[in-house]
């Protein structure tokens, strides 16, 4: 499932938009709808889905350039210890593959 939700403002051309999606969410979908709406997306994946070049996401997005990293302290959880964790961020185009 996928929900899709948009600010309009003045002008629409700075609209803001966000977006939530379960385990069900068909990325590549919304990929495809986020193009023909105009906006953006921050996406988190569990998998290493093949683009339409055949590379994974894994290694692409790899090869793109960490623009700012940040390091979060993690508190303690029931079988798990408190820690750090490392977190980059990088963006780029991909082009996904044709459904």
């Amino acid at each position: 499932m996928l929900d899709i939700q948009c600010r309009y403002g003045k002008a629409a051309a700075h609209q803001g938009c966000s977006g939530d999606g379960d385990r069900e969410s068909d990325i590549f979908a919304l990929y495809a709808r986020s193009a023909e709406q105009h906006f953006h997306v921050i996406a988190r994946s569990m998998h290493n889905r093949k683009l339409a070049d055949s590379n994974g996401l894994y290694e692409v997005s790899d090869a793109m350039a960490a623009v700012d990293r940040r390091a979060i302290q993690l508190p303690a959880r029931v079988l798990r210890p408190a820690g750090l964790a490392h977190l980059e961020l990088r963006f780029g185009a991909i082009e996904s593959p044709a459904q």
